[in-house]
């Protein structure tokens, strides 16, 4: 990001009162919103991910060793450039500046934003650009919540940007190892950054012959990003194949191979999925990729769970106009590209899976915004509709910031007119009875979770849970053991001691999916071998008896 502070030229135009009276709006629009996820993120770590997988995994390789093989989840075989960072801070016994560290890479996309555009366009469209990107509503989530989502988009829009810029300046070389250096890292960050690599490797050859350079530069260069970006991945890779012998475990397990584990089966494409699931007609679900800019809600998967902005959209036309900026349909055509890849995926679409888009489409948008001003030179009240429909548009990004605040409320916290502990308790709710264990249980305890939706973070003890389904590898245990003895046994073999449930899922879950005669075993087993130790509402710890 260095080279891109450090070379930028400022654009020639000479701004009239009114563009500095814009730069200045978003620049305070910009600090407030800064200011307000810097408050938010003083709260200790609620969100799911976080707690399952982002802080979880490295808190358990701060216990047990970096890199311990964690068999039960499947999420600690993922790429973990950035969780390597959370682990470092876990070490040092803190967990707040995880959550900063997470919003500066939303911070460094911004600013690589700014300095391409105003490099691009103009110092209007930087700052138009960075705004609409810093304040799309998931941007701004994100940017209170230990995940990785946002270095992921850092690294994919350093690599593109870079390129962009490799091609302007003659190929220079430097461009091009930074390019590399942020697709590398993308991958190492979720296997989503394998999608990117093929895109990537197209753009190069796409930039390379556009600027005069044979296919035999073109293949050259090809071949060094796809080799440089792949050797940067390598280290998970070589992880992967040590604890489980497939690289991309657990990807392509009927090619690769590795360990089986529960999984969903096979995933229908999105057309079916959304039909079964929402009873969605096919234009409907064609039409997603869309709608998602308008409909999206948090927390909702049947509308993407997840809030975008129309603002990266509804410009479009007026910037893919003919004579608008360079690089439109490269960008363009990255955004429908990539987009295409994660649809047809299978499954459901959600938000996050599109975020690397969102960096191209701010930058399309601030530019069709500029486009459209000069267009309309003449014709003030035209201009004036464009500035409305700007601002109506960030307002609509600036009541989200102030509902979504307002849900994380963390004024009591820091002002310290509530404890942690209090502010934990409310957002998360197994939290007591994990507490309970944390003080009473003693060290040397093994805790089996069932139906606690994999949320180990704030678990002090040792534990293990089904990867994915809560409770199909022990319904398996109950279907092939002959009494209740047989259950005692297997739990011993596995060293358990404890076990911590939802007792109304837990028991639903195995009364729809044991045989009656396996479901006596368990009650059996239930009666005469467990012990309650606490109860808090529905879900309760307990002990095994030997």
């Amino acid at each position: 990001m260095r080279i891109f502070l450090t070379e930028e030229k400022e654009h020639s135009d000479h701004p009239t009162k009114a563009h500095l009276l814009l730069r200045w709006g978003v620049l305070a629009f910009l600090v407030t919103v800064a200011v307000s996820e810097i408050i938010m993120n003083f709260t200790p770590p609620v969100s799911r991910d976080a707690l399952i997988h982002h802080l979880a995994i490295p808190k358990l390789y701060v216990k047990k060793g970096l890199f311990h093989n964690l068999p039960f989840s499947i999420p600690s075989y993922y790429p973990m450039n950035l969780d390597l960072l959370y682990w470092a801070v876990l070490r040092m016994g803190a967990e707040t500046p995880a959550k900063f560290i997470h919003m500066s890479f939303g911070l460094g996309t911004a600013i690589l934003i700014f300095f391409h555009l105003r490099r691009e366009s103009s110092e209007t469209a930087a700052w138009l650009g960075s705004m609409f990107f810093f304040t799309t509503p998931i941007i701004v989530k994100l940017s209170t919540a230990v995940y990785v989502d946002l270095g992921f988009i850092f690294f994919s829009t350093l690599a593109v940007l870079s390129l962009l810029r490799w091609h302007s300046e003659g190929f220079r070389r430097r461009w091009l190892l930074l390019a590399i250096a942020g697709s590398g890292l993308a991958m190492g960050t979720k296997y989503s950054g394998i999608l990117l690599l093929p895109l990537l490797t197209a753009v190069v050859v796409r930039l390379r012959v556009s600027g005069g350079g044979g296919s035999a530069s073109a293949l050259r260069d090809a071949l060094v990003f796809t080799a440089g970006s792949l050797m940067l991945f390598l280290p998970w890779c070589i992880k992967n194949v040590l604890q489980t012998g497939n690289p991309l475990y657990p990807l392509f397990l009927s090619v690769l191979g590795g360990p089986e584990y529960v999984s969903y089966g096979p995933v229908p494409g999105a057309l079916l999925y959304r039909k079964w699931m929402y009873g969605e007609q096919w234009w409907q679900t064609l039409l997603a990729p869309l709608r998602m800019f308008f409909q999206g809600q948090d927390d909702v998967p049947r509308y993407f769970d997840g809030v975008l902005s129309p603002a990266l959209v509804v410009f479009l036309p007026i910037v893919l106009w003919r004579g608008g900026p360079r690089y439109r349909w490269l960008l363009f055509g990255f955004c429908v590209l990539y987009g295409t890849f994660v649809f047809f995926r299978g499954g459901d679409i959600r938000v996050r899976y599109i975020l690397p888009l969102v960096p191209f489409l701010a930058i399309l948008a601030a530019q069709g915004v500029v486009r459209f001003w000069r267009l309309l030179q003449g014709h003030p009240v035209a201009r004036a509709a464009l500035g409305f429909l700007v601002v109506a548009l960030m307002v609509q990004n600036s009541a989200y910031c102030l509902d979504f605040f307002r849900k994380v409320d963390p004024m009591p916290l820091v002002r310290g007119k509530e404890t942690r502990e209090e502010y934990i308790r409310r957002r998360v709710p197994d939290y007591s009875i994990m507490s309970y264990a944390n003080a009473h249980l003693p060290e040397d305890t093994r805790i089996l979770f069932l139906f606690m939706g994999n949320r180990g973070y704030y678990c002090e003890r040792d534990y293990v849970y089904d990867t994915y389904f809560s409770g199909e590898s022990f319904r398996r245990v109950i279907a092939s053991s002959c009494s209740a003895d047989d259950i005692l046994k297997y739990l011993e073999s596995q060293r358990i001691t404890h076990i911590l449930l939802n007792k109304r899922l837990t028991l639903d879950f195995f009364h729809n999916n044991l045989q009656p005669e396996k479901e006596r075993n368990l009650h059996y087993f239930l009666k005469k071998y467990v012990e309650p130790v606490r109860v808090e509402g529905t879900y309760y710890l307990l002990q095994v008896k030997r």
